[in-house]
């Protein structure tokens, strides 16, 4: 409030005088009129003076103010009406007092608008007076919602690779509008107006525009579009039946998905798949084949579901045709083959099973059947069987017709020759006849002996009679009659070794000639005029002696054997003349004084003498003999062969053992694969020695001797099979030179043994 004054307005105050006491005013603080009062101002506290007081008013106005509103206020389109803010620039409020209302503005729509005192007012403020100072409030465009597409996802589609955008979403009354985001990272991305353009399966990211209007800016946003994996099915239509054959054909199957259908066969044993994706079909056999068709899809389109489609292939029809056969009686049946006459095989086919044959061996007519040749063992053919028929002609009858020795006779003339084998296959008769001079020889018609009478060839002609089976046939067997030289008689050739060339006896001149094989040596003196000087004489060097050694008998050891032979022209064996012995002188640093020297003239043994010196011994001979050495047998000899013997026997450990008890030498498979492989061992050109022993219990010692030879010269012949460059000899040993039998061995009477090391 203001000082509340007076004034004097009648009387005065005495000079140097004062009143005391104030003024006052009626209570209230509103605008309005209030009664100034006395107060203190009274008589009774200025006793000087009478007072006589004269009221007035005191008046309260409004207070003036000036509101000015905060200058760049504003709001974003669509937004709420916020309050207004203000500041008193002028004036101010009085203690506590505060405005009631607020400042406004009209207008919704985007644009500048004049601040108005709205209900800030002076009836709403009775205590002042309001000036507005001029401002203005900004309405802005507002941002929109965010916009998207009505379509954010699609599957992959081959033939038409485009998805068309339609935007949605947005405040403002403007047009949508499509871009390829710059962060897109798929390739084959586009986007021309709203098309969108894709090349693959993956997330192309699309930005969306909505553009602004008057109230709302323009708003974009990246949206992504999913092209995801597109399924697919086949198509496949059903197969006919087929009959087996070599061709091919092909099948088809379309995809939805345009992407290529591969075909695979279920069925591998009647039908496989080739080519271009499978799609050629080969034909392998009868029954059901299942073919499948399958799409395992890309990276843009899903495998399919597997189609199947199945047919039939029925066999192929063919006619088979035998073919006639014949064969002789007693053969073989002729292999049975037939031909394809109707039809064919698929190439690299071939049929299973034989044709067979009514039973029957004797000559005739047999049909030809059908056998195993059949559609059951030939599945993949129908087979219609055409029959033939076999024929068996009679057989010419195989005749065997021979005599001792080969056929050569060795008896002398006026002698006879007894088949020693005279057999036909034919049940014919069997009749004799020969065509040979009378000189020479003559035939038993029954019985084919031939009786000899000179030196020549005595054909002899065997026939059989026809029979059922065999045809009428004759077989001539030449019947050589030649006379040996005595001392050959028996003697395998093959046991020779000749000692140096023939030579002859001179008529008028005593000659000598020396022989050689080894260290073995013959001397021969003969005088002159001792044989005819067309006879020529050999020596030969005899290996195997063990024949002549069993007709000597006794005890001692065979050292050296030689054969001193000769023929005269006219097929005789001579003596030497009268006082004409051949001398003949044997060395070898084996023969011991005492030595005997026998003659061995077919089964004839003759004592020539005794060596009276060691390493020769000299005898004379008129005939053509066999000159067997045997040193005697003193008890140091048989004491040491013992040790020895025993002594051999006991450091070998055989490798191999066989034994037998027949000439013929029959192994089993095992042995002869022992026996190989041993062979297999030793060097090319090696020297193997085949040894028999010969055991004469209960058996003639000749018989003995022969066998152990031909067994041991069979293992020999074997084992040259084997390998051809091993050098061979055959020797006969008594069976107290045999090294022990191997564990578990048993001794047979007459028998070989082997016993094979590689030392």
């Amino acid at each position: 409030d203001p000082t509340l004054t007076y004034s004097i307005t009648t009387g005065s105050l005495v000079l140097g005088d004062s009143l005391t006491g104030m003024l006052t005013r009626a209570a209230g603080s509103d605008v309005g009129t209030y009664e100034i009062q006395q107060g203190s101002l009274t008589t009774g506290n200025n006793p000087k003076y009478a007072i006589t007081f004269v009221n007035a008013d005191l008046t309260i106005d409004r207070a003036p103010i000036t509101i000015t509103p905060t200058a760049g206020q504003s709001k974003r389109y669509g937004e709420s009406n916020q309050a207004i803010t203000y500041s008193i620039t002028s004036g101010a409020l009085v203690g506590s007092d505060t405005l009631s209302g607020a400042l406004t503005y009209t207008g919704t729509n985007v644009g500048s608008y004049a601040i108005t005192l709205g209900t800030l007012t002076n009836t709403n403020n009775p205590k002042y007076s309001i000036t507005l100072a001029p401002e203005i409030f900004e309405i802005t465009p507002a941002t929109q919602s965010a916009v998207s597409l009505s379509t954010t996802s699609s599957t992959f589609n081959t033939a038409n690779k485009t998805v068309l955008l339609s935007g949605i979403g947005g405040s403002s009354s403007g047009t949508y509008s499509y871009s390829l985001d710059p962060s897109n990272a798929t390739d084959g991305c586009s986007v021309d107006g709203s098309t969108l353009t894709y090349t693959s399966v993956g997330i192309c990211k699309v930005t969306v525009t909505r553009s602004s209007d008057s109230n709302f800016l323009n708003q974009s946003n990246v949206v992504s579009v999913s092209i995801g994996i597109t399924s697919q099915t086949i198509t496949f239509g059903s197969l006919s039946a087929k009959e087996y054959s070599g061709d091919t054909f092909t099948v088809s199957a379309t995809s939805s998905a345009s992407l290529p259908v591969v075909f695979t066969s279920v069925s591998q044993l009647v039908c496989t798949t080739s080519g271009n994706f499978g799609s050629t079909i080969k034909l392998l056999g009868v029954g059901t084949c299942v073919i499948n068709a399958n799409q395992i899809g890309d990276g843009n389109v899903s495998a399919a579901s597997q189609v199947s489609q199945d047919f039939s292939v029925d066999p192929r029809a063919i006619t088979v045709t035998a073919d006639a056969k014949s064969k002789n009686y007693g053969t073989n049946d002729p292999t049975l083959t037939y031909s394809i006459t109707t039809g064919s095989l698929v190439l690299g086919d071939s049929l299973t099973g034989m044709l067979t044959r009514a039973a029957g061996s004797d000559a005739g007519t047999y049909e030809i059947q059908q056998g195993s040749l059949t559609t059951v063992n030939n599945p993949k053919y129908a087979i219609n069987f055409v029959d033939a028929d076999l024929t068996i002609d009679r057989a010419t009858p195989a005749l065997v017709l021979s005599y001792p020795n080969s056929n050569v006779s060795i008896l002398r003339p006026g002698a006879t020759a007894t088949p020693a084998v005279a057999t036909s296959s034919s049940l014919g008769a069997l009749t004799y006849a020969t065509t040979s001079a009378s000189s020479i020889c003559a035939v038993d018609s029954a019985t084919g002996v031939v009786s000899l009478f000179g030196a020549g060839n005595c054909a002899v002609a065997m026939t059989t009679a026809q029979t059922t089976n065999f045809t009428a046939h004759t077989q001539i067997t030449t019947l050589t009659v030649a006379l040996l030289s005595t001392s050959l008689v028996g003697i395998d050739p093959n046991d020779l070794i000749s000692m140096g060339q023939p030579f002859y006896s001179h008529p008028v001149i005593n000659q000598s000639y020396s022989f050689s094989s080894g260290s073995n040596g013959a001397s021969v003196s003969i005088p002159a005029g001792t044989l005819d000087s067309s006879v020529p004489i050999s020596v030969s060097l005899l290996t195997d002696s063990a024949e002549q050694r069993a007709l000597i008998g006794g005890t001692g050891t065979a050292v050296l054997s030689v054969v001193v032979s000769w023929v005269a022209s006219d097929g005789s064996v001579p003596n030497t003349n009268t006082g004409k012995a051949i001398s003949v002188t044997l060395t070898n640093p084996k023969i011991k004084a005492g030595a005997k020297i026998y003659s061995i003239i077919g089964d004839r043994s003759e004592l020539l003498g005794t060596a009276v010196v060691d390493g020769s011994v000299t005898t004379l001979i008129t005939e053509d003999p066999v000159l067997l050495v045997i040193n005697p047998v003193t008890l140091a000899d048989i004491k040491k062969d013992d040790a020895n013997a025993v002594s051999a026997a006991k450091k070998i450990i055989p490798q191999l053992t066989m034994y037998s008890v027949s000439s013929s030498l029959r192994l089993t498979a095992h042995d002869k694969a022992s026996l190989k492989k041993y062979v297999a061992k030793l060097k090319p050109g090696a020297t193997v020695t085949c040894i028999g022993y010969v055991y004469g219990v209960n058996v003639p010692y000749t018989n003995a001797s022969r066998l152990a030879k031909k067994q041991a010269g069979n293992v020999c012949n074997l084992m040259k099979s084997y390998k051809r460059s091993l050098k061979t000899k055959v020797v006969i040993y008594d069976a107290k030179k045999a090294p022990r039998a191997a564990k578990g061995a048993k001794w047979v009477t007459v028998s070989f043994r082997i016993d094979a090391t590689t030392k």
